[in-house]
């Protein structure tokens, strides 16, 4: 997978599989990540730790599990912009189904990467016999995801109450979607 695209100014970037080398980048980008979007991540800033080894040896395990695993970046200029990972269930009885999670850098959001990104991701899964549904949480408070997932054909498939609750002490649902693919 190696994909050149434009953002929504023209600026190119990249979409590719990630690779060990990215491991150090990666780390970088998850840690200024979570900083930035507390109200609308699972992992709070402070809680992601993962050395630039283990993260070595997570991309390893995403591009040994090709079947129904990908760990997707997009690069602009050497730089890391975006994240994706769609992690397929291991169990028999559901390895046809996988969710994934994705994030954009806080200065390029808006940008049309993530909706690039999400396409780059529902092409691979239909490339994949395996893969039949393509799951994904999302919170409340981020209606710009909510949007984008239901332009691109996710349906909202349930509702979790309370199912976060952020550093203030409020708490926030999560809304489960998923497309069929």
């Amino acid at each position: 997978m190696h994909i050149k695209d434009t953002t929504k100014t023209g600026k190119p970037f990249i979409i590719r599989k990630a690779i060990k080398s990215d491991a150090k980048n990666l780390v970088e980008f998850a840690s200024l990540t979570f900083k930035t979007s507390d109200a609308t991540t699972l992992t709070s800033n402070g809680e992601f730790n993962l050395t630039t080894e283990q993260e070595e040896e997570f991309i390893q395990k995403m591009n040994e599990d090709t079947d129904n695993c990908i760990c997707m970046i997009a690069e602009q200029s050497g730089q890391i912009i975006s994240l994706l990972g769609f992690h397929g269930h291991q169990k028999r009885k559901a390895k046809h189904t996988g969710e994934f999670g994705i994030s954009v850098h806080p200065d390029l959001q808006d940008q049309g990467i993530g909706r690039k990104m999400i396409i780059a991701l529902i092409d691979w899964a239909r490339s994949h016999p395996i893969i039949e549904r393509v799951e994904l949480s999302v919170s409340t408070n981020n209606p710009r995801g909510i949007y984008l997932y239901e332009s691109l054909g996710f349906e909202r498939e349930g509702y979790k109450k309370k199912a976060m609750k952020l550093d203030t002490g409020e708490y926030t649902d999560v809304i489960l979607m998923c497309l069929l693919v």
